[in-house]
């Protein structure tokens, strides 16, 4: 596939369509061998969340042909936004439409993060973040999250939910 065919490539803008999801990069390049992408800026985008970064730099991944199984041993970027919206599902009418996705980050560390997250049961976190650092990230089909570590230091952190609030 793309990731191990490409030895080096610079670009100034490349756009990923992923069905769903969008991704776009500016000014930066990839590095076959390594596995590496880094750029300038990184926009990731589907019908209700948007990721946009600056200075991205993601080491070793590793993808299926469809993108929904993602491993990823390191990102690294100096700012971001993050908005996340989960869609309210329609009582398992779509089964087959629900988006599959699962990803693994084994290291992540970041500057300042402004970040949004709305979920189908009614957790709403936000946060202004001026560093992030979190280790053994991981996602399942259920939208559950796991980690093994998170360092966060920031103005604002505030989680909501029917039965918890926390600011």
């Amino acid at each position: 596939g793309m990731a191990t065919s490409i030895e080096k490539m610079n670009f100034d803008s490349a756009n990923i369509n992923l069905g769903k999801q969008k991704i776009e990069l500016y000014k930066g390049e990839f590095l076959g061998d390594a596995k590496t992408i880094k750029a300038k800026k990184f926009i990731l985008s589907s019908q209700q969340n948007k990721i946009n970064a600056e200075n991205v730099s993601i080491h070793n991944y590793r993808f299926n042909d469809d993108f929904t199984n993602i491993k990823i041993d390191s990102i690294a970027y100096d700012k971001a936004t993050i908005q996340i919206q989960q869609s309210i599902s329609k009582k398992d009418e779509n089964k087959n439409e629900v988006d599959e996705f699962e990803i693994k980050i084994n290291y992540l560390s970041a500057g300042p993060t402004t970040a949004r997250f709305n979920s189908r049961n009614n957790l709403n976190v936000s946060a202004e973040l001026n560093k992030i650092l979190v280790k053994d990230f991981c996602t399942n089909d259920e939208n559950e999250l796991a980690l093994s570590y998170i360092d966060l230091s920031g103005q604002n952190l505030s989680l909501s939910s029917p039965t918890t609030q926390l600011k």
